[in-house]
Parts: structure tokens; C-alpha cells; sequence
């Protein structure tokens, strides 16, 4: 467990939460909290007091009975994303989606910003003092976008606003609607912010230069241009996105749960998703086939056809349905097709007592096809395969015989 992430809650939550880590005393003693309660109390004093919100005292006791699953760097790992992958599982801010007030994003904004934030703001004018802005965009760490709130001033005094050679004044290189990346340095109305890497504290220099660089930016640039559009695009190319009916199988690395017995278990193969998924599937193709199988009898091939490939959509390894289609297929004479289905499920299922019976019937039924037209070599691989798959078969073993290419050629 991240002891950090625990003690930051505990600034947060104050004495609540402290009194609800209490009641675990081993947890208590391994995270040492006493020796940092002092500092928790200093950091937030206000928070010190027996809270009388019924909601924040289960919530601190929810935290408490949580700790180890939910300050578990197991859990959430954002170091080990990289490249675009990273960006499109980001989801955008959420005021992307929802219609908001301006003013309700705007004090939600100046709620949640903190000095040491970058932001993205745009030049409103500038005068002998320095850059008054409009801020546009919380870039790092949260990412929040301000363009449709009622407007958010900051200001950068000419002093936090570098000077590059050739202009008589540092403001000069800038002009109204220009966009820039800027330091917050403090939280006041107007935002005072900067533009002077060498401002940055030390504590927050490596975690902004790495991520940005401080000053103009394209006009049209947005911290998450391309996040809205890529995570819809991630969405509709999921398939259970599409159709939430849908079985399809999904894959699962990891997991992890708020219910300790299902994070720290180690659950057999048969109890994973996967194979939960494998039965269902099974079950709901096999259920598909049989629909299929009675719109055949009552000479609805068509339908049928469409039931049994829908089972195979489902479950591309349902036997009963490749052997369906194929026998279908076959009635149809359309041998190549039926082949190749009942081929796949005699591997799949080399016992398959039907599967073998219908792909040696339709193996002749090529040989025959493939030997008027005179290939006698596609015929007689066909026959081969039918000796493999019985080896007792006479009519493959005469049609053999007369298909000696030796005699043929001869006598041609």
C-alpha cells in the first residue's frame, strides 16, 4: 500500500478519518500515523473537529475499511501508459459532455485550482504592468476546459514575463488573442501566474518543464484537441459499446475490486470472465443452431442460414453450428463452402461422428466435380483426404485406382 496517498487523505479528512483508522489498529501502527498526526492537524485544523455529516463519517470509515485496496498502486497505475494509447483512455473533462452553466464551471474552476497548475489563457490586452488573460484551459495536472464559462481573469505582472531581444518592452511580443502556457502562482481573483520557468518551485519544476514549456502556443492548440473525438472513436469501436447484448469475449489482464475476497483470491480459471463468457457464448450459439436447424426442416434456408451464422458470430468455435452450415451448404451443392466449414470442425472436434461423415460425402462429391473437369490432381487430394479420414472408404479407394496419372497420360 502507497502509505503517502493515505496520509494525503488524512490531511484532507482530518480527524474523522483518523478516528475511523483507530479502530484498525495494525493498519494504525504500520502507517505510523501517529507520528504525523500533528502535521495532519496543523495542515488542515479545520478538519480537526467530530464531524456532524452523517455522509463524510461513513465515507471516512469506508476509507478506513478500504485502505489497503484503495491506496493500492496495483489498482492505478497511470506511469505504466504510454504514447497514444495513454491519451485515448484518458476521458476528457467531464464539462465536455454535460451542458453546464458558465458560472457553475467557473466557481468549480476557481474551487479546484491550485498554485503550481498550468493553464492555457489567452491574451486579453496587455499593459505597461503586464498580461491581462482569460484563461481558457486547466492543462496540468487536472484538465479542465473554460471556454463556454462565464470569463476567468488572470494576470501576469511584467516581471513574471520574459524579455526577449529585440523588443523594448516584454509585453510587446504579445497581442490580443495570442495563446499562452502559464505557471499559476497564486490563487487570487484576478489568478496571478507566470511565465518564468525559474519561478516554478523546485517542488513542481520537474513535473511541469517534463510535461510543457511556458509561453506562446499555437492559437488554434487545446490540451485535449483530439482526446473528445479519440475516446468516442475508442468507444464505438468497442463492441459491447455497440450492441451491450453482445458476448463477445473480453480479455482481462488484471482486475480489481473494492470487495477484498475478489482482489486477494486467487479464483480458479472456470470462476474468470473468460471462461464465464466462453459458456455463455456456447450456450446462446447452441440455442442459435437449433433455431436453425428447425427453420431447415421446414425448408427455410435462408432463415436458417442466417441463425446458424449469427451462433457462429458468437462462438467462431461452435462445432455444432460448422457442422449445420456445412450440411446445409452441401445440399445447396455448394461444396466448396461446406468443405471449409466442416473441415474447421473436425479439427476442432476430430470425434465429431457427423462432422466426418458429411466432409467425407462432400470430399467425393468434389472428386467427382474435379475429375470430369478433368483435375485429376484436385481430385485425387480430395480422395486422399477421404482415406485419412476413413481408410476403409472402397469407392475412394477405386476412384484412386482409375485415376492412375500414369495409364491417363499415356493414353493421351
Amino acid at each position: 500500500m502507497e502509505s503517502s496517498w493515505l496520509k494525503r487523505s488524512l490531511v484532507h479528512h482530518g480527524l474523522p478519518l483518523l478516528n475511523a483508522l483507530k479502530a484498525d489498529s495494525e493498519l494504525y501502527r504500520s502507517l505510523e500515523i501517529e507520528k504525523t498526526s500533528k502535521e495532519v492537524h496543523l495542515e488542515n485544523h479545520h478538519s480537526t473537529e467530530p464531524s456532524t455529516d452523517s455522509f463524510h463519517t461513513l465515507l471516512c470509515e469506508f476509507i478506513a475499511k478500504k485502505a489497503d485496496l484503495l491506496f493500492d498502486k496495483r489498482l492505478r497505475d497511470p506511469s505504466k501508459w504510454t504514447g497514444n494509447e495513454a491519451e485515448e483512455m484518458l476521458m476528457p473533462p467531464l464539462e465536455c459532455f454535460l451542458n453546464l452553466p458558465g458560472e457553475t464551471l467557473r466557481h468549480h474552476f476557481l474551487q479546484s485550482i491550485q498554485a503550481g497548475d498550468v493553464i492555457i489563457a489567452e491574451v486579453f490586452a496587455s499593459n505597461p504592468d503586464g498580461l491581462v488573460l482569460r484563461v481558457l484551459f486547466s492543462e496540468h495536472p487536472r484538465r479542465r476546459d473554460l471556454t463556454h464559462s462565464v470569463p476567468v481573469e488572470a494576470f501576469c505582472p511584467l516581471e513574471e514575463v520574459p524579455r526577449l531581444p529585440g523588443y523594448r518592452s516584454a509585453v510587446e511580443m504579445f497581442q490580443p488573442g495570442d495563446r499562452i502556457r502559464a505557471f499559476v502562482v497564486a490563487t487570487t481573483v484576478p489568478l496571478q501566474v507566470s511565465l518564468k520557468s525559474e519561478t516554478v518551485p523546485s517542488t513542481h519544476r520537474q513535473a511541469v518543464e517534463g510535461k510543457t514549456k511556458l509561453g506562446l502556443v499555437p492559437s488554434s492548440y487545446r490540451p485535449f484537441r483530439n482526446a473528445q473525438r479519440n475516446y468516442s472513436a475508442l468507444l464505438r469501436r468497442s463492441r459491447t459499446f455497440s450492441d451491450p447484448a453482445s458476448l463477445a469475449p473480453q480479455k482481462k489482464t488484471s482486475y480489481a475490486s473494492l470487495f477484498r475476497e475478489m482482489f486477494l483470491a486467487n479464483p480458479s480459471p472456470d470462476e474468470m470472465v473468460e471462461a464465464i463468457r466462453r459458456q455463455q457464448s456456447t450456450a446462446w450459439s447452441h440455442q442459435l443452431v437449433e433455431q436453425g436447424v428447425s427453420f431447415f426442416k421446414k425448408g427455410q434456408t435462408k432463415e436458417a442460414l442466417e441463425r446458424i451464422s449469427s451462433a457462429l458470430r458468437i462462438d467462431v468455435e461452435c462445432v455444432e453450428a460448422l457442422v449445420a452450415r456445412g450440411a446445409i451448404l452441401a445440399n445447396q451443392t455448394q461444396f466448396e463452402k461446406a468443405c471449409g466449414d466442416l473441415e474447421k470442425a473436425v479439427e476442432l472436434k476430430p470425434t465429431h461422428r457427423n462432422a466426418r461423415k458429411y466432409l467425407v460425402q462432400v470430399l467425393i462429391a468434389l472428386a467427382r466435380s474435379e475429375s470430369a473437369s478433368n483435375r485429376l490432381d484436385a481430385a485425387m487430394g480430395r480422395l486422399e483426404r477421404v482415406l485419412e479420414l476413413e481408410p476403409d472408404n472402397e469407392e475412394a479407394a477405386r476412384a484412386l485406382q482409375r485415376m492412375d496419372p500414369a495409364r491417363i497420360v499415356d493414353g493421351g
